[in-house]
């Protein structure tokens, strides 16, 4: 964004300050109620999201054969997160 408004738009200083003071507002004023929510329930605050690494995960295991879901304890899954069982997590999901 100050590369674009800077040097592509030649904008000058003032309004490439104006423009990264606006995102930042934006960011915060539609990213506040997910902050909140997430430190009433873990106790600190989250940034953005918990669930990246298993996504990740999910979405490049070679026995993931039907391209869905992230697994689960039980029921049907297409994936084995057997080896992630014994890591103890810090928010008890």
């Amino acid at each position: 964004m100050i590369i674009f408004t800077f040097f592509v738009f030649r904008r000058g200083y003032l309004k490439t300050f104006q423009q990264c003071l606006i995102y930042v507002l934006l960011y915060v004023i539609l990213m506040t109620p997910w902050w909140v929510h997430q430190y009433e329930k873990y106790g600190e605050f989250v940034r953005l999201n918990l669930g990246d690494g298993i996504v990740l995960f999910s979405g490049n295991n070679p026995a993931n054969t039907t391209g869905g879901g992230v697994g689960r304890y039980s029921g049907k899954s297409d994936m084995d997160l057997s080896q992630f069982y014994n890591i103890k997590d810090k928010f008890n999901i």
